[in-house]
């Protein structure tokens, strides 16, 4: 969120939010940490690039402008069934 550019293990979330070479990279041993942060390092354009991307990512996807009307819809739904939900289902469905 903050446009910087990003080095994950592609695990779990990770691999949903950071698509490799694209809005960050993926490095899964020594060699490949080492590569992608010694680019990273040494391109002053791609580093900016990439944290452009990551932003545009976080802001189209998970900003309180795109999660803010979800979730009040969602507490709004729940408010006007007049039925109890447990807190465990309903949050699963913002996603």
């Amino acid at each position: 969120a903050l446009g910087g550019a990003a080095v994950v293990s592609p695990v779990g979330a990770a691999t949903e939010l950071v698509k490799d070479g694209t809005n960050g990279f993926h490095a899964v041993n020594e060699q490949q940490w080492h590569s992608v942060l010694n680019r990273l390092v040494r391109d002053p354009a791609l580093r900016r690039q990439i944290g452009v991307n990551a932003r545009q990512t976080i802001e189209r996807g998970y900003s309180l402008q795109v999660w803010g009307p979800r979730f009040a819809k969602l507490i709004e739904d729940i408010v006007s069934s007049g039925k109890h939900i447990p807190a465990r289902i309903w949050m699963s469905e913002c996603v």
